[in-house]
């Protein structure tokens, strides 16, 4: 076995010298495998961040080392029953859950999840598990959009992913269309009751639909932490979805992303940008 396995051994290493052959290795397991090589980072104070794909490494990064929603928590406080709409692989709650822990807040907080892009189910599962949230946090798989029953989404790279019709409003990269289920607003009242002390929504161009047809979550809510896109449905951009919140009696606190500028990159200047409102 031994006069076997030593040739064997020899050609494996010789191989690997090949630099082509070792990068075209390691892009194959980022692929196909990163979610089996199990790498998490120990925060402290008992929590745990789960890394399940490799593009989940740029949003821990913005929320985590960047600092991207430091500045919400100094104006409003540290919430303890919150909302994460469009939650991708579950960061900013993981964020507030170790802001909280960090304060000596410890672990009775309560938070719903929702995301429609199904490559982030088996990442919100290890994340709830590995932090031992099941009794705490709920996750729903489905997409916020006007009705109810079915929606087309289109799952796309680096956290672009976004209702069907919505991705034609812009420039569309490659990507995969479902149907999901709509989430919608008694789904989730059933699932948390209010009242809640943030919501957070970031649902790519869905946000002027929560606006319009979630109106019972935003009546109890005492903060909202919105991701505005200038591809919204109402068609007004940053402005519109200002005045729409504003009639529902919050006012902007603070604009925690201004729009992105106009470049060659960006032809048709689609923008986004992030506002915090609180209840007037």
């Amino acid at each position: 076995m031994g006069f076997l396995s030593d040739p064997f051994r020899q050609a494996k290493s010789s191989a690997f010298k090949n630099g082509l052959l070792r990068r075209h290795s390691v892009d194959h397991l980022n692929v196909n495998y990163y979610h089996e090589l199990g790498f998490a980072l120990q925060l402290g104070w008992g929590l745990v961040s789960p890394f399940y794909a490799k593009e989940s490494l740029c949003s821990f990064s913005e929320i985590f080392f960047e600092g991207e929603y430091e500045s919400v928590f100094a104006e409003i406080g540290l919430p303890g029953r919150w909302l994460d709409l469009g939650c991708h692989y579950g960061y900013f709650s993981l964020y507030v859950a170790w802001l909280r822990a960090r304060a000596g807040l410890g672990h009775p907080f309560q938070a719903l999840l929702v995301d429609a892009d199904q490559r982030v189910l088996p990442a919100l599962h290890q994340l709830i598990i590995q932090n031992n949230w099941q009794e705490q946090v709920v996750y729903l798989y489905g997409a916020i959009a006007q009705g109810s029953g079915r929606v087309s989404f289109c799952q796309q790279p680096f956290m672009s992913s976004k209702l069907d019709d919505l991705s034609l409003r812009v420039d569309r990269v490659q990507g995969k269309s479902n149907s999901v289920p709509i989430i919608d607003q008694n789904a989730i009242l059933a699932s948390m009751p209010p009242s809640y002390d943030l919501v957070k929504i970031d649902v790519e161009g869905g946000e002027y639909d929560f606006l319009m047809y979630y109106d019972t979550i935003i009546e109890e809510s005492k903060n909202l932490l919105i991701e505005w896109h200038s591809w919204h449905r109402g068609g007004g951009s940053a402005e519109q979805i200002r005045s729409l919140i504003e009639s529902k009696g919050f006012r902007l606190v603070r604009v925690i992303r201004e729009p992105l500028k106009p470049s060659s990159d960006n032809p048709q200047n689609h923008c986004a940008g992030v506002f915090l409102f609180t209840k007037a």
